[in-house]
């Protein structure tokens, strides 16, 4: 009676290790399942009694990536034009003829060619200024008032023709440059000139012909 007893015990002891066993196993299936597992490197290292010792390395960790874009890596600027550093922009015509430093609410506006000259526009909230390179162009209208106009350089004869709105022409301010090309620079000053007059000639003084 007593051993068939005893017997009895030792097998349920056995049951309860088999039990707990798989249901270790099914946690670490489940366990496996639901965390990706983490690859590291392995160095082994040998011991002094000849066997190799595993050690396990910390991680790789992944590349450092700068989430802060460029600030300049994608600007569309017209050709010649480069950033002024806050203060607007520079414009070098594409030959290298000229440079023109223009204010952050100036723009390029457009280019005009024709066989003997080049004329191209730049336009802000005071007017816009064109220069011209080469001969044949008509000057914008006429002269009621002369007066000097300053460029980086040099100081040359202008016309300054009122309009009837209050604007204000600026034209036949002619130059020339170090190989004898002609240059013309006109502007339309919008009213009220008496703010937008001194703001066209200070980005006029920034032009430099080569």
């Amino acid at each position: 009676m007593k051993k068939g007893f005893a017997f009895i015990i030792v097998i349920a002891v056995i049951g309860l290790i088999l039990i707990g066993g798989v249901s270790a196993f099914v946690a670490a299936k489940n366990f496996s399942k639901n965390n990706a597992p983490r690859k590291f490197d392995f160095g082994i290292s040998p011991l002094p009694s000849g066997k190799k010792e595993v050690i396990y390395a910390s991680p790789v960790p992944p590349p450092y990536v700068n989430a802060t874009p460029n600030a300049n890596s994608n600007q569309s600027l017209a050709p010649g034009l480069d950033s002024g550093q806050g203060q607007g922009t520079i414009y070098s015509q594409p030959q290298g003829k000229y440079k023109i430093s223009l204010p952050s609410d100036w723009k390029f506006d457009s280019t005009n060619a024709s066989a003997t000259y080049s004329t191209t526009k730049f336009t802000g909230t005071s007017g816009n200024i064109s220069i011209t390179y080469g001969s044949g162009k008509d000057p914008l209208g006429g002269c009621s008032e002369t007066t000097n106009i300053q460029l980086i350089d040099r100081t040359v004869p202008g016309c300054l023709l009122l309009q009837k709105d209050g604007s204000q022409i600026l034209t036949r301010v002619y130059t020339k440059d170090s190989a004898g090309i002609n240059y013309t620079i006109e502007a339309y000053i919008n009213a009220q000139i008496s703010f937008n007059r001194p703001a066209i000639l200070n980005i006029i003084k920034t032009i430099a012909i080569y």
